[in-house]
């Protein structure tokens, strides 16, 4: 029974197994080793064995990472951004957080990194795995981030739930004076003041101010029509004209593809005129889509004039 309930909690770490979750279990950390020896198991980093009938993936070395940095370690930096979905790769060297006094063996496969302001409410767990949030994350990272990079990674999280601004905020507050987070700071209130959660949106917003455009207003604005109530991203709602940001995620499915569509003629039919842009345009033929636009605003000026 100790090996099954040994085997069992190795399941519940992607199939890693430590001297000290057998202690627990009941084995005892010597028979693990001898085990682990005999059959020849894995061993990604020292004393963290893979258990047989688990195959290597790149979660089970993040698992494996951070078992190895004791029980205090988060998976930090890169290696926490990857877990979040925010890159596509798992970085290498992996990244470990631990707290500042904590004694750690050093690994070619490991990166370190110490801690003295880590709170409670920055630690989670991330597919089974310790981890720092998502808004820690954006601060430890932020003194080695570009300011785009950065900001797109925060407004990715709000689209997707992870964090919010404040809690971006307050660990970049907690960090200072180390580098970034000044910079972090900055980028918190832009958003904020922008109101933008389409990296998109917050790009296309931006170049309507340099193009000399009149401001829309600051927040998407929600239009009750006969069909329920159509939200526009960019709007003038006096001149009752707006633009709809089509993200990377936008129309994934034919059921969004319908709903939009729907989305769209209630516009119309409430006497909105709303441009679409995507993102292809937007970094292709910006100045072409301008012109549709200032039609649109000589349509609706002429309209308004002819009243």
């Amino acid at each position: 029974m100790s090996w099954q309930r040994l085997f069992g909690e190795a399941a519940r770490h992607h199939g890693c197994v430590t001297p000290a979750m057998a202690e627990r279990a009941g084995v005892g950390a010597r028979a693990l080793g001898q085990r682990a020896w005999r059959e020849a198991w894995p061993a990604p980093f020292p004393a963290v064995w893979r258990c047989p009938g688990h195959d290597e993936t790149p979660v089970g070395l993040a698992a494996a990472a951070v078992l190895a940095a004791g029980d205090q370690a988060l998976a930090a930096g890169w290696t926490a951004a990857w877990l979040w979905e925010a890159v596509r790769q798992l970085p290498t060297p992996l990244e470990i957080l631990v707290p500042h006094s904590q004694r750690s063996r050093a690994h070619r496969k490991l990166r370190t990194l110490r801690t003295r302001t880590l709170q409670p409410d920055e630690r989670t767990v991330v597919a089974g795995i310790p981890s720092t949030t998502l808004a820690r994350t954006c601060s430890d990272l932020s003194g080695r981030l570009e300011r785009p990079f950065l900001r797109a990674l925060i407004i990715d999280g709000r689209q997707r739930g992870q964090l919010t601004l404040d809690e971006v905020a307050k660990a970049a507050a907690r960090r200072r004076p180390a580098r970034g987070s000044a910079m972090l700071l900055q980028l918190c209130h832009e958003l904020d003041a922008d109101r933008c959660d389409s990296m998109l949106e917050h790009g296309v917003r931006r170049a309507l101010a340099e193009a000399g455009y009149p401001p829309p207003a600051r927040a998407p604005v929600t239009v009750p029509t006969a069909h329920g109530a159509v939200q526009v991203d960019i709007p003038w709602p006096q001149l009752r004209i707006g633009i709809e940001t089509d993200g990377f995620g936008a129309h994934s499915d034919r059921a969004h593809l319908h709903r939009d569509q729907q989305r769209h003629n209630a516009l119309l039919l409430d006497g909105w005129q709303v441009l679409r842009l995507g993102w292809w345009r937007f970094e292709t033929d910006w100045h072409g889509f301008l012109g549709e636009l200032a039609a649109l605003f000589g349509q609706r000026a002429g309209a308004r004039a002819a009243r």
